[in-house]
């Protein structure tokens, strides 16, 4: 009898155990994006039209739900030895495919495969106040009238800039190159941003663009995650969202101290 106690409570220690590891990887999941993946990211500052080397490369890890579709892992590594960067890459900076590659002039030789470009109407405040400069990645906003109401939306996420204004970085003259590339980025105020998006992203920017105002949101370079949970907000949800995101914010400082890794609180970036 005390035997089958023994076995029952160890079969019930057992399945405590389980749950427990389920639970703690869902909220690592939650919290943290999921297992960590290993990527390549610039080792060092590299210039413009830089043939990668080894001293070029390292390797770090991110959560598997912000890895980008265009990520560079280092089983590909080899690929990309020898090969010129077609932008300059900032030192700790995710290399993506788009990243690589000899320019073949103007808009052209910096569209991926299935992209295209297309500009966008700014101002100071909607073009974060002039200073975006090619390579940058965005977000763009759209705010409309919607059954008599106003609302803004994010409408796409992770968006790389192509061009700001008029000068379009170019690939058959390095000397050229340099000089757009720096000039684009210091000649301040713009009316215009060239992005890279699909087909069916420049219809729905065209449209949006004819039926209401863009709005251009710059990304840190190393944030590559895309959510879908940003709601749509409206005059008369703000107020009711503001609340939402407070409680949002309480829940997770409380809830992030139940992952401990090290032996320490891993805090929530």
């Amino acid at each position: 009898m005390n035997k089958n106690r023994i076995l029952l409570a160890t079969g019930m220690g057992i399945v405590a155990v389980l749950l427990s590891m389920v639970y703690l990887k869902e909220k690592e999941r939650k919290f943290f994006g999921g297992a960590p993946v290993e990527i390549l990211v610039a080792a060092m500052d590299i210039p413009r039209e830089t043939p990668i080397s080894e001293e070029h490369l390292a390797i770090r890890k991110i959560p598997q739900e912000f890895v980008h579709p265009h990520t560079i892992f280092p089983d590909n590594k080899e690929i990309i030895l020898g090969q010129p960067t077609r932008y300059a890459l900032v030192k700790n900076q995710p290399i993506l495919w788009s990243d690589i590659g000899k320019g073949e002039g103007g808009l052209t030789g910096m569209l991926n495969p299935g992209e295209v470009a297309i500009t966008i109407g700014v101002d100071e405040i909607t073009g974060v106040a002039g200073n975006l400069k090619p390579s940058d990645r965005v977000n763009v906003l759209g705010t409309f009238e919607v059954g008599g109401r106003t609302i803004t939306k994010v409408l796409l996420q992770n968006v790389t800039v192509l061009s700001v204004g008029t000068m379009i970085p170019r690939s058959e003259n390095k000397e050229e190159v340099e000089v757009n590339m720096l000039s684009s980025m210091l000649q301040g105020p713009y009316s215009s941003v060239t992005v890279a998006v699909t087909p069916e992203e420049a219809q729905m920017l065209t449209l949006a663009r004819e039926k209401g105002k863009l709005a251009l949101v710059l990304r840190n370079p190393l944030d590559l995650e895309i959510r879908e949970d940003i709601p749509e907000i409206s005059l008369n949800s703000i107020l009711e969202i503001e609340k939402k995101l407070t409680s949002k914010r309480k829940e997770k400082q409380i809830e992030r101290t139940e992952i401990i890794k090290g032996g320490r609180e891993e805090k929530e970036w």
